[in-house]
């Protein structure tokens, strides 16, 4: 027998291939197990990892900003907006509301522009004015009337601003009793040649300059009208 099949001087055939081939087998058995084992994937490049594409040798960045991020941008935005449209909306309702209580407020009593009618507890009056009667002196006239059923009393006529006293004159005669009656249901004028009073001023008048006049009365109570300076 030749002696390429059998070993040198034993007369036994060589094992050399015969292990070669079965470790090749077993590497094959092993890699087929593996790629049976459950859960065992590819390995797959990232999308993530992916290196930025070129075009005319300058680099691009594919990477993209996740949603997360970008509604986080823009809620501090959204929230600077929506606290300003709650404030305007909260100025306008006070504005709003302010207007409403002034519009709805009472005037206090008393309280006129230059030659307006005023009244009070059923006293009218109107049509207040003050002419000057020398430089130390002026006469007031106004209209009163009484619009209750009971009789009410003009005790005093004052203007601090400009008197230091008021003296009531009926019919051109200083009254006796020191007050003006008003019937319930009557109106008293003073005018010009009839019940007026006299004011002693500090200074002489200056025309189309009004003055605050303090009225009081016996039921009424006191009632404040702006005369005008006529000449």
């Amino acid at each position: 027998m030749s002696s390429s099949g059998k070993r040198k001087g034993t007369g036994q055939p060589s094992s050399r291939p015969s292990a070669k081939k079965a470790s090749a087998t077993k590497a094959s058995a092993t890699k087929a197990s593996a790629a049976k084992q459950p859960g065992t994937k590819p390995v797959k490049e990232s999308p993530s990892t992916a290196r930025p594409s070129t075009q005319g040798g300058a680099e691009r960045s594919t990477a993209t900003v996740p949603a997360s991020r970008a509604a986080t941008a823009a809620s501090p935005r959204a929230g600077y907006l929506a606290g300003a449209l709650v404030l305007l909306v909260g100025l306008g309702g006070l504005w709003h509301a302010t207007q409403s209580t002034a519009a709805a407020a009472p005037k206090a009593p008393g309280a006129s522009t230059v030659g307006a009618t005023v009244s009070q507890a059923g006293i009218v009056v109107r049509d207040a004015y003050l002419k000057p009667n020398g430089p130390t002196d002026a006469l007031v006239y106004f209209t009163v009337t009484n619009q209750g059923t009971g009789p009410d009393f003009l005790t005093a006529v004052s203007s601090e601003e400009v008197a230091h006293d008021a003296t009531l004159y009926l019919g051109g005669e200083e009254t006796s009793t020191g007050a003006l009656s008003i019937g319930g249901g009557s109106t008293e004028r003073l005018v010009p040649g009839g019940p007026h009073v006299r004011l002693g001023l500090y200074d002489a008048l200056l025309l189309k300059h009004p003055v605050t006049l303090t009225l009081k009365f016996t039921r009424a109570g006191t009632i404040k009208v702006r005369a005008s300076v006529r000449a």
